[in-house]
């Protein structure tokens, strides 16, 4: 069988990277300037979201609720779910640069259980990759290591259950289509989001109305982005371009909340998108090898 190399998974990532980054800038904001509680926020952005895709969610979920693997498709919102809400505690009581550092552990973690569950080749090109981007981000970002051990546990833990949902989300659409996975992992998004926020549930404010709706479209969005770069690639391969997040993160910081570029973040960066596009060519040199071969 010819095996034909595509870029779309790696233009769909870097997408979906950008849109994520977009949406985290857009929950920092509403933080700072107009103080909502960060779970109530998570909330209403996915109650948005599903509200938007509710034409989508509608049929299919009529369709097939009897005979959906709902274990899965609970497995990928509640581990992201658990994910966002550890490290939100963590990063409240550690450095957001030390913090932010040790979440590019995921890919590595990613890495090793796709190796064990998804049977993935390990390849020594993809180890090298993203060891060679993770040094990337510690040049970039400098982080002090400074605080108590529990909590740098707590980062290390929603790295975990982030690269669990990783998994998930490839075993999720190695059996789904698009439409039957977003359904499902709106509508587990917006009950368990809802737990977290009880707590904090009040009506939104007027003016926080355009930042709940800009962050709903762009979670249906970056939803739909990664869940068809996990299906066209190995997660291996994806998760390498995990680390541009710092790349797209540093030039919202520039922009919006003018922060200066460091000659450090300068040399991070570089290194961080040389891996990217060594992973590109090496995945298209496989394939051309898969085609040789296989012609011979």
């Amino acid at each position: 069988m010819r095996h034909e190399f595509s870029i779309r998974p790696f233009l769909l990532i870097i997408l979906h990277i950008f849109i994520a980054t977009s949406l985290i800038s857009i929950s920092k904001y509403t933080f700072t300037k107009i103080d909502i509680n960060p779970f109530l926020f998570l909330f209403y952005r996915n109650a948005a979201s599903f509200v938007i895709l509710l034409p989508l969610i509608i049929p299919v979920f009529t369709a097939s609720f009897k005979i959906h693997r709902y274990h899965i498709s609970f497995l990928r919102s509640g581990s992201g779910i658990l994910a966002i809400t550890i490290w939100t505690y963590a990063y409240s009581n550690l450095a957001l640069s030390t913090a932010t550092m040790l979440t590019f552990i995921t890919p590595v973690i990613t890495l090793l259980l796709a190796s064990r569950i998804l049977k993935e080749r390990l390849s020594k090109t993809r180890i090298v990759v993203i060891c060679i981007s993770f040094i990337g981000v510690f040049i970039a970002i400098k982080p002090q290591f400074e605080g108590e051990w529990f909590y740098y546990l707590l980062v290390f833990i929603s790295c975990l259950f982030w690269s669990i949902g990783n998994i998930s989300r490839k075993m999720a659409s190695n059996i789904n289509n698009v439409k039957n996975w977003i359904c499902y992992f709106s509508i587990w998004s917006v009950v368990l989001t809802f737990f977290f926020a009880l707590p904090f549930i009040k009506l939104p404010d007027l003016n926080l109305l355009p930042f709940i709706l800009v962050a709903g479209i762009l979670t249906a969005f970056a939803n739909i982005m990664s869940f068809n770069a996990y299906k066209a690639s190995d997660v291996g391969v994806i998760q390498s371009f995990d680390f541009l997040r710092l790349i797209f993160a540093s030039l919202v910081d520039v922009f919006v909340f003018h922060h200066t570029l460091t000659f450090s973040l300068y040399i991070g960066s570089f290194l961080i998108i040389s891996s990217c596009v060594f992973i590109i060519y090496s995945e298209n040199r496989k394939i051309k090898k898969l085609n040789k071969s296989f012609l011979s």
